[in-house]
């Protein structure tokens, strides 16, 4: 949810989460950038985290927020910074996704600024989120986006048929136009009117004699 690194998951300890039953505030400490960012878990995923916390193992000296599971139960040792490197591959395992050996630890944070990009969030709030200065970095996982790359093949596809519509218009008027003149004797106050049905007029001149 929060664009974490591995090791700011693994650093992350129980004084960094402010629960408030249906959200959940975290704060990252980034030793990367000597900077801390905040974000909010709300929904569904609040509910298992406050799942997770219920199941924090009595009895434990250290402040660190997970902790492993084994045979169904807690343990006291917490989770490495190995074991979340390694997290991303086994889903890929369990997933049967290709080339599972390729997703690595990254995957936490690339996966969550792309979610971000593609539901509609912009380059202000993709740095926000993940915490980065520079908007080169932050603009990688813009471009990246299948959404956004989706995104942008419609508008050209919409473009294109706009233009060809457009060009096949004036080629139908260009091949079906008319000159029409219309006269009236010199005196007469109001012209008479004129009515067109299913045609289209380029010009029209209309002069006194």
């Amino acid at each position: 949810m929060g664009a974490c690194r591995r090791e700011e998951l693994y650093n992350l300890k129980m004084s960094d989460i402010t629960n408030l039953n249906t959200t959940i505030l975290v704060q990252i400490w980034c030793s990367k950038t000597k900077n801390t960012r905040n974000f909010a878990i709300t929904g569904k995923f609040c509910a298992y985290i406050n799942k997770y916390i219920a199941l924090r193992p009595e009895g434990t000296f250290s402040n660190k927020f997970f902790f492993k599971f084994r045979n169904g139960k807690s343990s006291k040792q917490v989770v490495g910074i190995n074991t979340f490197g390694n997290v991303p591959k086994e889903i890929a395992l369990y997933l049967k996704l290709d080339s599972p050996e390729l997703y690595t630890g990254h995957c936490f944070r690339r996966s969550s600024a792309t979610i971000l990009i593609d539901s509609g969030g912009d380059l202000t709030q993709l740095k926000r989120h993940g915490g980065w200065k520079s908007s080169t970095v932050a603009e990688s996982y813009i471009d990246e986006s299948i959404k956004n790359q989706i995104n942008v093949a419609n508008r050209l596809i919409e473009e294109i048929d706009q233009t060809a519509a457009a060009t096949t218009i004036r080629q139908t008027l260009a091949t079906s136009s008319k000159s029409t003149t219309f006269s009236w004797k010199e005196g007469l106050d109001i012209p008479p009117t004129i009515t067109f049905n299913n045609c289209s007029i380029q010009n029209i001149n209309i002069k006194n004699k």
